[in-house]
């Protein structure tokens, strides 16, 4: 992908602990630099919502040398919100 100029997207799990605290360390120290909000009402009787968070990382933020061209954390987070026909009331779900 490297050599294609091509962009790629990784998803960040556990199985990789020192990128992961690498990378937690920067979201944490460094202020996020751009933010969004969505939000779908009514849908399939649903209220959803998602806030996506980016940051720059900076060179060498990894601790490996295959992380180096990692440049960018894209956060999202969603809450789900059901009605409850019984209650009469939107719940978390």
């Amino acid at each position: 992908m490297i050599a294609t100029g091509s962009d790629l997207l990784v998803q960040l799990k556990g199985n990789h602990p020192k990128l992961r605290a690498a990378v937690r360390a920067v979201c944490q120290t460094q202020p996020h630099a751009e933010q969004t909000y969505t939000v779908d009402l009514g849908r399939r009787h649903r209220i959803e919502q998602r806030v996506a968070r980016v940051w720059s990382l900076p060179e060498g933020t990894g601790p490996e040398p295959w992380h180096a061209p990692f440049k960018t954390v894209v956060e999202v987070r969603r809450r789900v919100e059901e009605f409850n026909p019984r209650r009469r009331c939107f719940e978390l779900r």
